[in-house]
């Protein structure tokens, strides 16, 4: 029963400290669609992975965790932000720390918008291959390609960190995108985080099935090494995204490669504290 429950037998409900939603919508993709089917792609392929992380010494099987499975979302783009923004919003009041697995990155916008709402204060970190700027993309403010920027209006620019980006189209505030070797001194540690991970921030030699690769990018470890210094400056993070896996252009192994990547930011961002 693909709901984690392989390793993990986690419950089906409302209760547990740490909630995982899927999100399937890719209604603001541009390039390639197929993200919708993530969260059960994810959830397949997290069979064939150990719940233990060797890298943060826990186990999944020893902290709160809850699935709730996928959410139903309407056809528009913005009243399905809307919807991600509710449903975050209550689970952050109701205490939970969530991980949300898409979908397309514009269900960042919605999970900000609903963590700010609960959080009132708020930092986000993204990595991402793409700079994600643009004002609209295809006539849409909600497109994926403009996930940067409606963060930075729900945020602040002083509040948004972006890291691992190596496409750019020419009219960004470049001072936003930092080397990932400034990660540890650039966050505050003491300040509610949320955390976005577009797969496509990996150099697609190594997962390839996103909905838009771009080469260049980092390392599995490159990456993991990336969450270690987060959690040893004792980011305060609430809230993490992985999205843009795109399964029907996998082999598998980029699924697989998306759930080990969940399970360390899981245990490496959210369990700590909880």
């Amino acid at each position: 029963m693909p709901l984690w429950q392989p390793f993990l037998e986690a419950k089906v409900g409302l209760d547990g400290k740490i909630a995982i939603v899927g999100i399937p919508w890719d209604g603001s993709s541009s390039f390639r669609s197929g993200m919708r089917h993530a969260p059960d792609a994810i959830r397949v392929a997290s069979d064939s992975i150990e719940s233990y992380s060797h890298v943060f010494q826990v186990d999944l099987r020893h902290i709160d965790l809850v699935d709730l499975g996928n959410m139903l979302l309407p056809h528009s783009a913005e009243e399905a932000i809307n919807a991600i923004s509710t449903l975050v919003f209550k689970l952050h009041k109701d205490g939970k720390k969530t991980v949300c697995i898409g979908g397309d990155h514009s269900i960042t916008i919605g999970v900000v918008d609903g963590l700010l709402k609960a959080h009132r204060r708020l930092q986000v970190i993204v990595f991402d291959a793409h700079s994600d700027w643009r004002d609209e993309y295809n006539g849409s403010k909600f497109s994926h390609a403009c996930t940067v920027r409606r963060l930075s209006e729900l945020v602040g620019m002083e509040n948004l960190f972006v890291f691992g980006v190596r496409s750019f189209f020419g009219y960004e505030p470049m001072e936003l995108y930092r080397d990932l070797n400034e990660l540890a001194w650039l966050i505050a540690s003491d300040v509610p985080t949320h955390v976005s991970v577009d797969l496509d921030v990996i150099d697609p030699s190594v997962i390839p099935a996103v909905g838009n690769p771009e080469p260049g990018g980092l390392q599995f470890c490159e990456f993991v090494r990336a969450i270690q210094r987060l959690h040893t400056i004792g980011c305060k993070v609430v809230s993490v995204d992985l999205v843009e896996l795109c399964p029907q252009h996998d082999t598998g192994a980029s699924a697989v490669t998306a759930a080990k990547l969940a399970v360390e930011c899981m245990l490496g961002l959210l369990a700590s504290s909880v």
